[in-house]
């Protein structure tokens, strides 16, 4: 099956485990997609809307996968019978909104794979508080720039250019170059430099 870049990236840094439970499916593909190339056994489908479970469902059972996956329409991980071994991927939304949705949680996941489409810094920051460490980041072009990070269970103290811009991200020069020009505009419109781009300027 044909999924996106982000997606593939994504999938690319899921752990080979028995259960993924995907928080914000939305279509239901990168599951799809997981059991096909045998990254696990089970998948959990969930999202807060009805509309996006239904064609979830409706993708599952195009590809005769309806006895692996399972659907929840719940608010983050609420009601869903998870275990701390399995793998969760939350992607597509706010990081203030990931947080909260880990927070409300009593346990620390093994491995986590997490997407914001804003606020990367603050996301980094907080996992970081929670008792996790990245062990890996992605900063992928498909359309707009993504960043994708697998985060473990494990104590770390990044400085503030790894919060900023990526442990691991930073190292991607196409990225670093998109994110300087971007400063460089709010930079302007403010007439004064940001943080961000002050680093980016002692960077290269």
């Amino acid at each position: 099956m044909k999924i996106t870049k982000r997606l593939q990236e994504i999938a690319n840094l899921v752990p080979k485990t028995n259960t993924v439970i995907d928080i914000g499916c939305d279509h239901g593909l990168l599951g799809i997609y997981l059991l096909s190339i045998e990254k696990c056994k089970h998948i959990i489908d969930a999202d807060i809307s009805e509309k996006a479970m239904k064609s979830a469902k409706k993708n599952v059972e195009k590809y005769n996968l309806e006895k692996k996956t399972s659907f929840f329409v719940t608010d983050g991980l609420k009601e869903i019978p998870y275990q701390k071994e399995d793998v969760i991927v939350i992607a597509g939304m706010g990081a203030h909104t990931i947080i909260d949705i880990l927070k409300k949680e009593q346990k620390l996941f093994q491995n986590l794979i997490l997407s914001a489409h804003k606020d990367i810094p603050y996301l980094r920051k907080e996992m970081v508080k929670m008792g996790y460490k990245i062990i890996e980041e992605k900063a992928i072009l498909d359309k707009k720039w993504y960043i994708i990070m697998h985060f473990k269970k494990g104590k770390v103290d990044y400085c503030k250019i790894d919060y900023i811009l990526g442990p691991f991200a930073k190292q991607n020069k196409e990225y670093i170059k998109y994110l300087k020009e971007k400063e460089e505009e709010i930079s302007k419109k403010r007439k004064k430099k940001t943080e961000t781009l002050l680093l980016l300027e002692k960077k290269t």
